[in-house]
């Protein structure tokens, strides 16, 4: 029988690539894999960090997470729950603000400006200037008679107000500062209405970027200059709702039903091509939220099944350089995100059992081991036409002590074929097929996937079609 070359994958650094035949997947990609990061250590798979919990025990979903930061350098981190109370950490206690209390079971978004902080949520609107004490009129942003929309951001020296009840299309607009304060109700105050007429839904999030403010629509985003929101140019993928809008550097990613797009105000390109799998995967009423701490860009994406396995709370990470993407999975739910400095930077997430966590901060979830997987593309090891048979495989690992080594031959189910519990394991199992799937699946607080290796003289090559 024929001999060929050993099989040695050694590099994953592309990261997830799906929905592309094996005969021109790059041999550094994979199909999937879970809770590994490949922009940690170029070329091999890193067990990402945990999560630990800031503060005490609230209750119900998080509908708000925001750090206010005053230009003196003094800030409070605050959220909101499903009870509409407004919290902020104090040591490590989240302490109720009752006079800043929101409206129950309704999302919560802030903006800072003129050194104070607002809150929003479509019926009720708020403001403070130490993050302690609420105000509901007057203050820097004449809160009173702000209009009550469920979406607000500051952009070029005026604060921009949407979604309000009685017209979810208009776009309010305050004046310039006066002494120190916007008005509402000064003759430079105004609104514009953007093109209810078209089919796209009311606006559902805002953002800027260089130039332009970004309006979101379910179907549709328009930019608006200061001047016009060039109506020529309706662009017709809209953003699911505004946690799901995402400022990275000078670039805005969003999620949509067809996946993760990205704009500068110009036409959105899709990025998520190479997850395809895990985008069809995701419910369509999962409200997905996200962030990004510069570096990556990270959205919620709730419950998936993918190839037969079921994956809990996950989160899809793109690597803004490496332009890689990664799969993660929580035992908690995140809700909302934010970023926290705090003798450095670190993200902050609200789940829905009522805890803020920090994000990859000590090496378990909570005290618990961290679990991962792992599975390289399909492998023809030579001609597809021609059966093989394997009798062992080497797998390069570094501090990895709880592992199992799986193999599928063409249409069958994955077989385990040995314990990883080494940096070089060598497992001695026969598989026979004429193309392969390998996957690598174990649990702990630290790991590092290098690679796997099929030595040649453990392929034989059948004549056999």
């Amino acid at each position: 029988m024929a001999k060929i070359n050993p099989i040695l994958i050694r590099d994953v650094s592309e990261g997830i690539l799906q929905k592309i035949d094996n005969m021109i997947s790059p041999p550094n990609s994979v199909y999937v894999a879970v809770n590994l990061l490949f922009h940690k250590h170029l070329g091999r798979a890193v067990l990402r960090k945990g999560i630990t919990k800031l503060g005490n025990d609230l209750s119900g979903v998080c509908y708000g997470l925001y750090q206010f930061i005053k230009t003196d350098g003094s800030t409070k981190l605050l959220t909101t729950f499903h009870d509409g109370k407004m919290y902020s950490l104090e040591t490590a206690t989240w302490t109720e603000r009752a006079s800043g209390a929101m409206t129950s079971g309704t999302k919560v978004r802030f903006t800072t400006y003129l050194d104070t902080v607002v809150a929003v949520d479509g019926t009720a609107k708020k403001s403070s200037v130490d993050g302690v004490t609420w105000v509901a009129t007057g203050g820097n942003f004449d809160v009173g008679n702000m209009p009550a929309g469920k979406y607000i951001i500051e952009w070029r020296d005026k604060v921009y107000v949407a979604g309000t009840a009685a017209n979810p299309d208009r776009l309010h607009f305050s004046s310039l500062p006066i002494d120190g304060a916007v008005s509402w109700t000064d003759d430079t105050a105004g609104h514009i209405d953007i093109e209810p007429e078209d089919g796209a839904g009311g606006i559902t999030g805002l953002a800027k970027v260089p130039g332009y403010l970004l309006i979101f629509k379910e179907r549709s985003l328009k930019r608006w200059n200061g001047q016009t929101t060039f109506p020529e140019d309706l662009i017709s993928v809209g953003a699911q709702n505004q946690e799901a809008i995402v400022l990275a550097r000078q670039t805005v990613f969003y999620w949509n039903e067809r996946g993760v797009f990205e704009t500068q105000g110009g036409y959105p390109r899709k990025v998520s091509r190479r997850i395809q799998d895990i985008v069809d995967a995701v419910d369509p009423a999962y409200q997905v939220s996200g962030w990004s701490d510069k570096e990556n860009v990270y959205f919620s994406i709730g419950d998936i099944e993918i190839e037969g396995s079921e994956l809990s709370n996950c989160v899809i990470v793109y690597h803004l350089d490496s332009q890689s993407w990664a799969l993660l999975s929580f035992p908690k739910d995140f809700r909302a995100w934010y970023g926290r400095v705090n003798n450095g930077e670190t993200i902050i997430v609200g789940d829905a059992t009522g805890n803020v966590w920090t994000l990859f901060e000590g090496i378990s979830d909570d005290g618990a081991d961290i679990n991962w997987m792992l599975q390289w593309q399909e492998n023809e090891i030579g001609y597809r036409s021609r059966y093989k048979e394997l009798s062992r495989f080497i797998v390069f690992t570094e501090r990895v002590n709880n592992a199992t080594f799986f193999v599928k031959s063409e249409t069958s189910d994955f077989e385990p074929k040995g314990k990883v519990n080494s940096n070089v394991e060598i497992i001695t199992e026969d598989a026979r097929g004429r193309y392969f799937k390998f996957k690598l699946i174990g649990s702990g607080t630290s790991a590092e996937i290098i690679g796997l290796e099929i030595p040649e003289t453990n392929i034989v090559v059948s004549q056999q079609i």
